[in-house]
């Protein structure tokens, strides 16, 4: 598979990869099956390229830090829904919104978001439900573009946050998205990692 462009950063002890894929990308089959049927479990077709897209980009980013890919690794689904590897030589994090995934590695848990930020446009109730007082002050003093891009900045750091506890039920008012780190993302996305 070939991405359109891929980026690789190193952000708060963990290695990040963020790609965009075609957005006429032919899945293929991938290993372990499991995997492989959880891609095609998905009755929507952008998601299931998403899925695929994104395990390629875990296959990539596997190889180019130890040599051995994901199709060469037994990897298994927690009841959270979280993806491990057996044995872990890595912790990671998977992430995947419109035609752009992320994968994040590092030797400690870690979270890796990506969001589109069309999908934050006129969503002001959801600032209402994701954020604590001081980060709703901020995003009522500001307007247009920059709310949009706040509230979903918001959202992905709270969401890598979440994924790096290994927690089951996310209330992202629960989390305070300052410490995470902002990612330089494709143009029309943003995205976070957290790494203890």
């Amino acid at each position: 598979m070939t991405f359109l462009s891929v980026n690789n950063v190193e952000a708060g002890g963990a290695e990040v990869w963020l790609a965009q894929f075609d957005p006429a990308l032919t899945v293929r089959a991938v290993q372990p099956a499991l995997r492989n049927d959880y891609i095609l479990a998905a009755t929507d077709p952008l998601l299931r390229r998403q899925r695929y897209a994104v395990w390629r980009l875990l296959d990539v980013a596997l190889a180019a830090k130890s040599g051995k890919g994901a199709d060469e690794r037994q990897f298994r689904r927690l009841p959270s829904g979280k993806w491990v590897c057996d044995p872990s030589e890595w912790y990671f994090s998977l992430s995947h919104s419109g035609n752009v995934v992320a994968v994040a590695l590092c030797d400690v848990p870690v979270g890796v978001d990506v969001q589109r930020l069309e999908d934050f446009v006129g969503r002001d109730e959801l600032a209402r439900r994701i954020l604590d007082s001081d980060e709703r002050a901020r995003f009522d003093t500001l307007a247009g573009d920059s709310r949009v891009r706040y509230l979903a900045e918001m959202w992905a750091a709270k969401e890598s946050l979440f994924k790096q506890s290994g927690g089951e039920v996310f209330v992202p008012s629960d989390w305070q998205g300052s410490s995470a780190l902002t990612l330089s993302a494709p143009n029309g996305y943003v995205a976070a990692v957290a790494a203890k």
